[in-house]
C-alpha cells in the first residue's frame, strides 16, 4: 500500500515507475518520484497480520457479556489464527452504541476480505442468537414551515394548506 492508492501486489520496478496489480485486477503505476515521498505498507514483510474492525452494539448488554459472545464467534473463522488467539475488546460508548474491537490474526493477507466476510457473519449470527442487535445510528429530522419564527408544530396541527 503506498500513500492513498489502491493496494496490491507490486508486479514491477523499474527506473521510472512501479507497477501494481490491484485487488481489483487493475494496473496501477505510479511514478517513483511519488512513491519516493510517500508512506509504505508491506504486508507481505510479517508471518502475520493483525486486522481490528470495530462493531457497534446496544449499550444496554454487559460489556463482558458481549465480549464472550464475539470471542467465541471469531474461533470459527476460518483463516484466522488461533494463535495468537483473536479476541475482541470493549471501547466504550459513544452517543449511539457501545464500541468493540474485533482483534484477529491472519496469515495470508491476500484472503483479508474474505475472513472479514465470514468473521462479520459469524458476529452477526453469533450475536443474533443471543438475541442481541448491532447498533444503528438513528436520525431525527425536524421540518419547518415558512421564514418567519421556527417552532415545532404537531403534525395534527399543521395548516390546511401544507401538502405532504
Amino acid at each position: 500500500k503506498i500513500s492513498h492508492y489502491d493496494e496490491g501486489v507490486v508486479e514491477d520496478i523499474n527506473w521510472r515507475a512501479t507497477q501494481i496489480r490491484t485487488r481489483t485486477g487493475l494496473t496501477l503505476i505510479i511514478p517513483n518520484s511519488i512513491v519516493a515521498e510517500q508512506d509504505i505498507i508491506n504486508f507481505s514483510a510479517k508471518d502475520n497480520l493483525w486486522l481490528r474492525p470495530t462493531i457497534y452494539v446496544d449499550p444496554r448488554h454487559p460489556p463482558e457479556m458481549i465480549r464472550k459472545i464475539l470471542d467465541s464467534a471469531l474461533l470459527s473463522v476460518e483463516g484466522i489464527l488461533t494463535e495468537p488467539a483473536p479476541f475482541s475488546l470493549y471501547v466504550g460508548i459513544n452517543d449511539w452504541a457501545a464500541s468493540y474491537w474485533m482483534y484477529v490474526c491472519i496469515e495470508d493477507y491476500s484472503k483479508k476480505y474474505r475472513i472479514l466476510q465470514s468473521l462479520w457473519n459469524n458476529a452477526w449470527a453469533a450475536l443474533s442468537r443471543a438475541g442481541i442487535q448491532a447498533a444503528i445510528r438513528k436520525m431525527e429530522v425536524y421540518t419547518f414551515i415558512g421564514s418567519q419564527e421556527r417552532k415545532w408544530v404537531p403534525i395534527t396541527e399543521l395548516p390546511e394548506t401544507f401538502e405532504s
